[in-house]
């Protein structure tokens, strides 16, 4: 069955938890957010060598701001594989999203925020606990301009984020939605199979040995980020029939189990079809006949358009004229050296 863009053949949800999800964390130190993770999680899932997978979708679902980001192998564009550029693609996206009910509020002024305070820490408020309250509404304010100024940023760049580039944002998310979401309503049509990637279910060959996934037209990996997976969750997860899986004895880091995945299922697909992928032409093979010899495939390269250099057309004439210039300073150079011997050995000028 050919998958759709909104039915995935595989789909990932990576099960994020703490800090904040919006577009306010900087590029320069992804830590922070672990958008790091989150960017390895994404390439992990949907790029290969030269393209992506276009079967495949990833889901970042935060629990505490009930808000998923979903990546559709279909539909995504501009995607390369270094994490800065996959961060900027998930900052603009969050930073075009609406923020009603997450992130900060709004802050109020400060005289309101004065008696605020001043309530919160009761009649005879501590000088310390009022200090603390004010340094607390002063980092929201700050943070609050420079979110308005990311987003600011990001509406003029809006066809390079968000939905145009595959990038889906949706608020008020559960868990059941977010696994509902990117697949056939018809239970018939497509059989969809949920895994719950754990480290003490069954092994993948105990798996493989039901049947489920070879039966399954779409498959469901669910897996849990740096913090693991919390007891509402898994119990979450028991409800939607999830199918506790290991990837084997020894603890992976997320993005390593959805490569692992993403192989086994290959693995699997290729001994069901006649599928064997693609030849690379990058690689050595052996000339026939000698064994010690070989030679390296290369991709035809494609010719460059616009003529001469390789050049385009509209770069030519700056090329000609810095041609020119160079010309004429090396004639410049020339007759300055012709002058420098007419006069040390007193020769006639030409």
């Amino acid at each position: 069955m050919t998958a759709s863009p909104l039915n995935p053949e595989r789909h990932f949800v990576v099960l994020c938890h703490g800090h904040g999800f919006d577009g306010h964390f900087p590029l320069n130190d992804l830590v922070q957010g672990r958008m790091d993770l989150k960017a390895r999680c994404i390439a992990a899932a949907l790029m290969i060598s030269y393209g992506v997978r276009s079967n495949a979708a990833v889901t970042l679902h935060h629990r505490e701001t009930q808000r998923s980001l979903t990546v559709l192998g279909e539909r995504v564009k501009q995607l390369r594989a270094d994490e800065r550029r996959i961060a900027e693609l998930i900052q603009g996206t969050l930073c075009l999203a609406e923020l009603e009910g997450l992130g900060h509020s709004k802050t109020e002024g400060l005289v309101d925020g004065k008696t605020k305070i001043s309530r919160e820490c009761g009649e005879s408020s501590d000088k310390e606990c009022v200090s603390i309250k004010l340094a607390r509404e002063k980092q929201q304010r700050h943070d609050e301009r420079q979110a308005l100024a990311l987003k600011k940023k990001w509406e003029s760049r809006r066809a390079h984020s968000g939905s145009s580039c595959g990038f889906f944002v949706h608020d008020a998310d559960d868990l059941g939605k977010c696994l509902g979401r990117y697949g056939c309503e018809e239970p018939d049509l497509v059989k969809k199979l949920v895994l719950l990637i754990v480290e003490d279910g069954m092994s993948w060959e105990e798996l493989l040995a039901t049947g489920l996934v070879q039966e399954a037209a779409q498959v469901v990996m669910m897996l849990g980020d740096n913090v693991g997976l919390l007891e509402e969750e898994h119990c979450s997860a028991q409800d939607l029939d999830a199918v506790c899986v290991r990837l084997g004895d020894m603890p992976m880091l997320t993005s390593q189990c959805i490569t692992v995945l993403n192989y086994l299922l290959d693995r699997q697909k290729q001994s069901q079809t006649s599928w064997h992928g693609t030849k690379d032409a990058r690689v050595f093979e052996y000339v026939k006949g000698d064994g010690k010899n070989c030679k390296i495939l290369q991709p035809a390269a494609k010719k460059p358009e616009g003529g001469c250099m390789g050049l385009a057309p509209q770069k030519k004439g700056a090329w000609i004229v810095m041609g020119l210039g160079k010309f004429a300073v090396c004639l410049s150079l020339l007759w300055a050296a012709l002058q420098f011997l007419r006069k040390r050995k007193s020769l006639r000028p030409i």
